[in-house]
């Protein structure tokens, strides 16, 4: 017995009701344990990855480990601005309403890496991806009152950011 549908009597409103995520960076770590996790609670989880072979490796072990959950694969590289628009898009098509967006995307590189953009690719994924992502997304996100975890590390204490050169 689940309270929060007592009032429900129509298996579409059951349907409806069940919560959305959007997770990025989800094809490991804490990304992946979330997206199973919450699929085993009743969550839509659409698990986003970098490409389709990154990502339907992924999706067989989550649907091994759940088969009855409600996942889907939503793809692009984060790094480039224009892949985290069309990935938005994705996401549109699929649902019109987004309880949660977590950002989880992230790395941490040893060395000065470009995007295709012309960002330096800490910046692109760490910090602009997330903030195009969630503004391509908040009218979703506002239809549920809906939140935004992005997830952050201690790795920022490691390195110092060059403001002259980004």
């Amino acid at each position: 017995y689940n309270p929060t549908l007592a009032h429900i009597t129509d298996h579409k409103e059951i349907v409806m009701a069940k919560k959305v995520i959007l997770i990025t960076g989800a094809s490991t770590g804490i990304g992946k344990a979330g997206a199973l996790e919450l699929a085993q609670r009743g969550w839509k989880v659409f698990v986003h990855a970098r490409s389709e072979a990154r990502g339907n490796p992924v999706m067989d072990e989550l649907k091994k480990n759940a088969p009855n959950a409600d996942f889907a694969l939503v793809t692009g590289d984060v790094s480039s601005m224009a892949e985290v628009k069309s990935l938005a898009g994705q996401v549109k098509s699929l649902t019109e309403r987004l309880d949660v967006l977590w950002n989880n995307a992230g790395l941490m590189l040893n060395e000065c890496r470009v995007s295709a953009d012309g960002w330096e690719m800490t910046m692109a994924i760490n910090h602009l991806a997330p903030f195009v992502l969630t503004r391509e997304l908040l009218p979703l996100i506002e239809q549920t009152q809906g939140r935004i975890i992005t997830t952050s590390s201690g790795a920022y204490a490691m390195g110092r950011f060059n403001w002259e050169d980004w």
